[in-house]
């Protein structure tokens, strides 16, 4: 998120984004020896809502600098 918002410092306020937490709930379940199946199945939850939270933010961001390869 932050190359997407690298034109706008200054200008606009940072949008949020949840990488921190989704990383330190993923290590949260990769590090225990044997998860559930409702575990992991609740984890893969988390994750998806992280990204669906994000992937709005992502295409405005995209919409306003464009993307480039």
């Amino acid at each position: 998120m932050g190359w997407l918002h690298q034109p706008f410092v200054g200008e606009a306020r940072k949008s949020r984004t949840y990488r921190q937490a989704a990383h330190k709930r993923y290590l949260g379940v990769a590090k225990k020896r044997l998860a559930g199946v409702k575990v992991i199945r609740k984890a893969i939850g988390k994750q998806l809502r992280y990204v669906s939270r994000n992937l709005p933010l992502v295409e405005i961001l995209a919409s306003k600098s464009g993307l480039k390869d």
